[in-house]
């Protein structure tokens, strides 16, 4: 499994990178830069990506936007410093599969792609049910839908009144 790692800071890219190394058949790429992130997703075509949304050379947001046109699209992870409700709306609108805060949940991050990697549902972990409910309002249905496209009515409920 291909994974690449956007973002402009060297030190969370080898952190990243440092804790993925750890599993098995995980092939890691980077890129500092949306530019280059559009690049290697172009040529190296990764099955994860795991993007910053501030970022020299254009933003995550704009990755995003470019990422619907891959086929096959890879699972998308932002990892980001900017949590806030409205960046994650626009990520989730934009796209994006996950969406994690990187100083509080950096480790949902790599729990995810694990779980892909293993070829696990990552619809089982805590840490996906938790981000599928936003501020105490659950995600668009239709994203939910793409997200866990195995989710009954019930269980979409479930995860509701959980939080």
């Amino acid at each position: 499994m291909k994974v690449l790692v956007v973002d402009d800071s060297a030190t969370i890219r080898s952190h990243l990178t440092e804790l993925l190394s750890t599993l098995p058949d995980v092939e890691i790429l980077e890129a500092a830069q949306a530019s280059e992130a559009r690049h290697t997703i172009r040529s190296a075509r990764p099955d994860v990506v795991v993007l910053d949304i501030r970022m020299p050379g254009g933003s995550g947001l704009e990755v995003l936007d470019a990422l619907r046109a891959s086929d096959p699209r890879p699972t998308t992870i932002v990892l980001t410093n900017d949590p806030t409700p409205q960046s994650r709306e626009a990520c989730f609108r934009a796209g994006a599969g996950f969406f994690f805060d990187k100083t509080v949940e950096f480790q949902h991050a790599v729990d995810v792609i694990a779980r892909l990697a293993h070829g696990r549902a990552v619809t089982s972990s805590p840490a996906i049910a938790a981000i599928l409910v936003v501020e105490g309002q659950p995600v668009d249905r239709k994203f939910l839908a793409r997200v866990v496209p195995s989710a009954s009515h019930s269980k979409v409920e479930d995860l509701e009144t959980s939080e």
